[in-house]
């Protein structure tokens, strides 16, 4: 089934289609990521902003009844050491998302890498004791197109950037291990892992004073209910999640 995360309606879509296969749902994995220079997505919300977060929180969200009736089940937040190195001072720039004239292109994947964390950890607190295990982690530097936006002018530095993309880079295959074990482990529901953060391979990690922040996680919630009922007025959250 293909979806676009950068389009609210191409997720409403997905998830009545989903639903109507009557299918249980035991992983999800929200893993879809891009950086790159500024621009909107078909919503007219900034791109990467629109995709690294909103797209998840949305699609979480309209399949929460599905996931509900399938306990035990996993969700996995794909975040990244970004979310410490490259997000703004103050956190979420809620009245700047679109904001041209600010963006940078590490800033704004910074951004949605601290949304990813913040999200996780405000769901878990609004699941309770359900079994449902939500975490986030980050992959590491891994050897796919990911980087294929940045700009490198000098045209002798791009022969060294793919050396190193090739030396210090990991594979695939094991670039996704930490959000497999998320998503597989039964050590995840024996030690009843939930709302944390995990660095390569399968290790838990700290992740930033500002992602701890649950005012910030509050208000990162209610932001992108508001912003996702702008575009879709028929938008409700599932009832259980509304505290």
């Amino acid at each position: 089934m293909e979806v676009d995360l950068a389009s609210l309606e191409s997720i409403k879509s997905f998830a009545a289609a989903f639903i109507a296969r009557n299918l249980p749902l035991h992983i999800l994995m929200n893993n879809a990521g891009l950086m790159g220079p500024f621009s909107l997505s078909k919503d007219g919300i900034e791109l990467v902003f629109a995709t690294n977060h909103l797209g998840h929180f949305y699609l979480t969200l309209l399949l929460f009844d599905v996931l509900d009736k399938s306990q035990p089940c996993r969700i996995v937040n794909v975040s990244s050491e970004g979310h410490k190195a490259f997000a703004p001072r103050e956190g979420i720039r809620f009245d700047h998302i679109n904001d041209k004239a600010t963006y940078s292109v590490t800033g704004a994947y910074g951004q949605s890498k601290l949304a990813n964390v913040l999200f996780t950890r405000e769901l878990t607190r609004r699941l309770g004791e359900r079994k449902i295990y939500v975490n986030s982690n980050n992959p590491g530097a891994i050897r796919t197109q990911f980087h294929r936006n940045f700009d490198i002018p000098a045209w002798f530095l791009k022969p060294l950037a793919a050396v190193a993309h090739q030396l210090f880079f990991v594979s695939i295959e094991n670039g996704a291990l930490t959000q497999l074990y998320l998503a597989a482990s039964p050590e995840v529901e024996e030690n009843n892992v939930k709302g944390e953060y995990y660095l390569p391979t399968a290790k838990k990690a700290v992740c930033s004073d500002m992602a701890q922040d649950p005012q910030m996680a509050q208000k990162l919630w209610d932001f992108s209910v508001n912003l996702i009922k702008e575009k879709i007025p028929d938008f409700e959250v599932p009832e259980s999640l509304r505290s």
